[in-house]
């Protein structure tokens, strides 16, 4: 800014902006607040952007734009007290914004659980729990995850004399490292340990009153089976408890928490208990004696447990949680104080009143402030991502190739499908099958890499008891199989386990792979000319696709070979009704491609992320789906398997891809 310029006025706002507090507006983010760090671009960019001045205690502020001028503000007062033109991408979210509200709580429509005195919680039946712990690790209190960055808990903690640092999401067992069902066949993914970066009491907290506090994470959650959100009761149909003296309704609510069990000893597995709301004059009443002295407010909800089972030490912060009409799990309460003992079965919990504190806690949720800076780089030096990632006009080698005559299961000659991956685990189990993206990536199903983690990869592999893969004649060779080691996998963040919705992954390769006769990338359909499978209930279109894996033979035995089948596709409709004599709670959605191998053939065990690929109208060769779940066995081939639809994930898959 040249010396001498002044604001003299404020500036009017463009149609695609708004004027809001500056501290709302990431183009000023994260010193908001610090203008002496500002650069000269950003002070400039404050002077155009400036559009409404207000006042505060200290009467009217000011900010310095430039060393020489009349002040905007001075560095001493907060800048918040102005406001800036500022577009709706950079205006950061807060509050009722940062809830999923169509999404909160994963057991949308689930049946509450019949559950007796301090029953075990089944495996991620309750994502949203949290233990709190304190530099010790030890845990101090239960907390509610209620997006990716807060927690809800008590304010009481501060009274303790180690504040929490840390907390952990998806524990169900404390005992164990990989929580699993009785048989051991439905296992949750390892919990996460976040650092906590801001703890939030509520500013009126006394004693009991007004017991809630927001822990703010250090990093992102990242959400799966067993860990997502809970329901708060901020719209209407969320709202359920009615006056705190109304006539208790014999509803079940549930508490669900780790504590101390009768025994005064931790439970290390995550429990659940039925309680009935108590009118608050009545548990008034039970808190007047001499043993017991509290005073209960409108704030408050009194619950006691049926079947003589109530709360223990070690429960604060447990949520008290009912199903509303929609069919989602609701937070009304979280335990503040009680009995404390396990022994006083006829006396009342006292909850904190989520609801009295839904203002509360809508004002202290804000999106993570962005620090990102953008600066001027050579086209050599930008780094790319997504599309500019895949080789449009050279994926897969077989450019106009005749698609080969395969029967049931036939061998699949040398060098005719690049692409293809085996996954594998350190003690080189094969867990799934994957294809090449590029150099870097290969795209395979999310729940290859649910209970065990992939650790290296093998591209190039045809058969697997030859260390050379050569044709019948011995004359055509392929190169060796290249071995390369797993860096990182992302799994879709909305990838439901049970139900394996969105069930798509990414696997970057820690190097880079050489590309070969035998190792080439297969076309992903992005472009128009690449796309082939119409609507998902469109009739069946009797179409050559083929599906291509190493798996399991119909007699149950490892396919040492690389195998594939001809399958056709089966409108989702008739897919589901066909799924439900075999798996009356397999669910078909609209990211699903149903298809039926023909000649009596189709997918077997261990084909898992097998890719289903077609030749396309330019003649190469586009994968369309991956192997999701099926029957799972080469006996039902009446019934069809179920692929992710590839074509509904193409923007999740070019928005995680990077150079």
């Amino acid at each position: 800014m040249n010396a001498g310029t002044t604001v003299n006025q404020f500036n009017l706002c463009y149609d695609d902006e708004l004027c809001v507090d500056i501290q709302k507006c990431t183009l000023f983010l994260p010193n908001y607040n610090k203008p002496a760090m500002w650069s000269d671009a950003l002070r400039e960019t404050f002077r155009k952007r400036v559009c409404q001045r207000q006042e505060n205690f200290f009467g009217t502020v000011s900010i310095h734009v430039g060393s020489i001028g009349r002040p905007l503000f001075h560095s001493q007062t907060p800048p918040q007290t102005y406001k800036v033109c500022c577009g709706a991408n950079h205006i950061r979210k807060y509050g009722l914004e940062l809830l999923k509200l169509d999404g909160c709580e994963t057991a949308i429509g689930a049946r509450i659980p019949r559950l007796v005195r301090g029953e075990d919680a089944p495996v991620d039946k309750f994502p949203w729990m949290v233990l709190v712990f304190n530099q010790r690790n030890t845990s101090i209190c239960t907390g509610s995850l209620l997006n990716e960055h807060y927690v809800l808990t008590l304010a009481s903690f501060k009274e303790q004399s180690h504040s929490p640092t840390h907390v952990r999401l998806g524990e169900l067992d404390r005992n164990s490292a990989i929580d699993c069902d009785e048989r051991g066949k439905l296992c949750a993914e390892p919990p996460q340990d976040i650092a906590i970066e801001r703890i939030i009491p509520h500013p009126d907290y006394i004693l009991l009153t007004n017991n809630i506090g927001l822990l703010r994470l250090a990093r992102k959650a990242s959400f799966n089976d067993n860990v997502y959100p809970i329901c708060l009761p901020v719209l209407s149909a969320f709202h359920r408890i009615k006056e705190p003296n109304a006539p208790t309704i014999q509803r079940r609510y549930l508490v669900v928490g780790w504590g101390l069990n009768e025994n005064f000893k931790p439970n290390n597995k995550l429990k659940s208990i039925k309680v009935s709301v108590v009118p608050n004059d009545e548990c008034q009443n039970q808190f007047s004696t001499d043993m017991l002295v509290a005073r209960i407010i409108d704030s408050h909800i009194c619950a006691i447990g049926q079947n003589m089972s109530g709360t223990c030490r070690g429960d604060a912060g447990a949520p008290m949680i009912a199903m509303n009409v929609n069919g989602l799990y609701v937070q009304y309460g979280l335990l503040s104080f009680g009995p404390g003992s396990c022994s006083y079965a006829d006396i009342p919990d006292v909850y904190t009143r989520v609801e009295s504190f839904v203002p509360w806690i809508l004002d202290n949720l804000e999106e993570p402030p962005s620090s990102t800076h953008k600066v001027c780089c050579g086209a050599d030096n930008i780094r790319k991502h997504g599309l500019e990632l895949l080789k449009l006009d050279g994926c897969e080698t077989a450019i106009g190739a005749r698609i080969p005559r395969l029967g049931r299961g036939e061998d699949a000659p040398v060098d005719t499908f690049p692409w293809m991956v085996m996954v594998l685990t350190e003690n080189n189990h094969t867990l799934c099958t994957g294809s090449l993206l590029n150099e870097r990536y290969v795209l395979t199903a999310a729940h290859c890499a649910y209970s065990k983690l992939p650790t290296h990869v093998r591209l190039g592999e045809l058969d697997r008891n030859s260390t050379i893969d050569c044709n019948e004649r011995g004359k055509l060779c392929a190169e060796p199989p290249q071995d390369i080691a797993v860096e990182k996998v992302t799994r879709h963040n909305d990838y439901r386990f049970r139900v394996r919705h969105n069930d798509i992954a990414l696997i970057r390769l820690a190097e880079t792979a050489t590309l070969n006769n035998n190792v080439y990338p297969i076309c992903l359909p992005v472009l128009s000319a690449l796309h082939r499978i119409k609507d998902p209930n469109a009739p069946t279109i009797q179409r050559r696709y083929l599906v291509v894996g190493w798996g399991l033979n119909e007699n149950d035995e490892i396919n040492n070979k690389l195998k594939s089948i001809k399958v056709s596709v089966v409108p989702n409709g008739e897919c589901q009704q066909r799924l439900t004599t075999y798996n009356e709670r397999a669910k078909i959605f609209d990211s699903h491609i149903c298809a039926i191998g023909q000649n009596m053939s189709g997918t077997c065990g261990g084909d898992a992320g097998a890719p289903m690929i077609a030749m396309n109208v330019n003649g190469l060769y586009v994968q369309y789906g991956l192997l999701s779940f099926g029957p799972g066995s080469c006996s039902y081939a009446d019934i069809p398997d179920v692929y992710t639809r590839v074509e509904s994930f193409v923007p999740w898959i070019l928005d995680t891809l990077e150079e």
